[in-house]
């Protein structure tokens, strides 16, 4: 299965800024937080989030996503 844009995930535009990349996260974590969110699938909705936040909020992962896409944290990929 392909993997989606993390831009797509957090609902942002890749010119975002760090801001607007923070407070996106941080709307969708808490509407999808496990412990609130008791739908089917709202934890692997928010590891999604927080995967898609790790990568976009550090400038050098960030960097990487938007050159190489998936591909630059792909295991086994060659390099």
């Amino acid at each position: 299965m392909a993997k989606r844009d993390l831009y797509d995930i957090l609902g942002l535009s890749k010119s975002a800024s760090d801001a607007e990349i923070k407070s996106a996260y941080r709307k969708l974590a808490r509407k999808h937080h496990p412990d609130i969110d008791k739908s089917a699938g709202a934890a692997e909705k928010f590891k999604e989030l927080s995967e898609a936040y790790q990568i976009l909020s550090d400038p050098n992962k960030k960097q990487s996503y938007d050159q190489f896409g998936h591909a630059a944290f792909d295991r086994g990929a060659g390099g």
